[in-house]
């Protein structure tokens, strides 16, 4: 090779390092990537260094051209590489942009569905991570997966559940923590039967007051519960309350069963006076005690009463001033529960129609038409002794005792000696006659 071509070859060198530059400086504009051309500069003499080694091996080899081959991938290196410095020119603008946009602000809030992709999430993250002027990122999710929630968090955070399982989980944790560190009991369990009852608020209710009223339940319990709402289909409001009010209704005491039961002889959707249900769980003898007084009894009434309330399955109705509930109601889901089985137990009287039926004591033999009304009950008071064996007669809100039919009220009190509760409250009635001194048995007469 002569020296005369050697300075040729080197001139060509150097043209088409120089025309390479033009070409990117064009291309991406002098201003943007300054800081690129000087870094290509502190390389040059690294290239040229390689370049004399190149030369050296091609004076050992002889004279040989260079493939198109060669020249075709080197081209197609340039180009990829003149894409991804516009790329990162591109990002770089935006982040520049929100800068701008956020000032001395220190957070983001970002909003993720449920079916972003993965590698765009880590993009998105990556991107965040080039904002110099952010402290940390809000991010929202509205996935159901707790698994997949935690994917959008650093390492050594958790993700704070704002759904409604999630509050009721939180819920649950608390009433059940210590239960939970003496069992080893998975947490993760309570999240699964409340996953099973969403997005019914009923049913999460009724799983949070069953533990809020008997936080020690085993395993085994509420593995049975999971069990049990996953075989449910379809997932209906009706089908999944009917599971959780059986969950909570079981492992009541006989008696507080009983009185819930009771409940079924009201009409749906009939508020009845805390008062009323307590004396007539009482003379009907739902509730006993060992001495059968009657306030040790109406304490344990009360009792059952509370339980009852804790559970959800009873609802409070009116509120007093001080605090206390002064009635309550079934609400139609546990309404159509107790019925049911009322009705396979026989509490309810299917002898008496639902208008009449709450008058009267469960126990009873009376026969009356589905047409009758407590009028015409009163009016065969005096013609028939199958009423002798009444103990509740519950005659609220009964306007038969005014003018001529006065007389009502005396016969109630000659013809069913062994009452135990007469109700007059709301009635027409002005005053109480002497005869009532014949019910012995008579421990409550509510006439307020």
């Amino acid at each position: 090779m002569t020296s005369n071509s050697k300075a040729l070859q080197d001139q060509d060198q150097e043209q088409d390092s120089s025309a390479a530059k033009h070409a990117i400086m064009r291309t991406l504009g002098e201003d943007s990537i300054s800081s690129h051309v000087a870094k290509q500069e502190t390389r040059q003499g690294v290239k040229e260094d390689k370049g004399h080694m190149i030369q050296a091996i091609v004076k050992q080899a002889g004279h040989c051209e260079i493939p198109n081959s060669m020249v075709h991938e080197t081209t197609e290196k340039i180009d990829n590489m003149k894409w991804m410095i516009k790329a990162q020119m591109k990002i770089k603008r935006i982040v520049d942009n929100i800068e701008q946009y956020l000032k001395d602000y220190t957070m983001i809030i970002l909003k993720v569905d449920e079916t972003i992709d993965g590698y765009l999430w880590e993009d998105t993250r990556k991107a965040l991570r080039l904002l110099s002027c952010m402290a940390g990122a809000l991010i929202i999710t509205t996935t159901r997966s707790t698994h997949q929630a935690k994917e959008y968090c650093c390492r050594q955070w958790e993700p704070i559940d704002c759904s409604l399982v999630g509050l009721y989980h939180a819920t649950v944790l608390k009433l059940t923590s210590q239960k939970m560190q003496q069992d080893n009991c998975n947490p993760q369990l309570s999240r699964d039967i409340l996953d099973n009852c969403d997005p019914h608020e009923f049913c999460m209710k009724m799983f949070a007051r069953a533990l809020y009223s008997k936080p020690t339940r085993s395993y085994e319990e509420l593995y049975n519960l999971c069990t049990t709402l996953q075989a449910v289909s379809p997932k209906s409001l009706s089908s999944i309350a009917q599971k959780m009010i059986k969950f909570s209704y079981n492992d009541l005491p006989k008696e507080y069963k009983s009185c819930l039961l009771y409940l079924a002889i009201f009409p749906q959707g009939h508020r009845v006076r805390r008062s009323t249900l307590i004396g007539r769980w009482v003379v009907e003898g739902l509730i006993t005690t060992e001495d059968w007084s009657w306030p040790s009894s109406v304490d344990k009434a009360e009792r059952c009463f509370e339980m009852l309330i804790n559970r959800w399955l009873i609802y409070p109705v009116d509120i007093g001033v001080t605090g206390g509930i002064k009635s309550c109601m079934v609400g139609d889901l546990v309404y159509e529960f107790i019925t049911t089985i009322a009705k396979k137990q026989r509490t309810v009287q299917i002898r008496l129609s639902h208008h009449l039926a709450r008058h009267f004591s469960i126990s009873n033999d009376l026969r009356l038409c589905g047409s009758d009304t407590v009028s015409s009950f009163l009016k065969k008071l005096s013609e028939s002794s199958q009423f002798s064996l009444l103990k509740v007669l519950d005659l609220e809100t009964c306007k038969c005792f005014g003018g001529k039919i006065k007389h009502y009220l005396k016969d109630i009190c000659c013809k069913i000696l062994l009452l135990k509760y007469l109700s007059l409250r709301r009635t027409d009635v002005t005053h109480l006659p002497k005869e009532i001194n014949n019910l012995h048995e008579l421990a409550r007469t509510p006439t307020g």
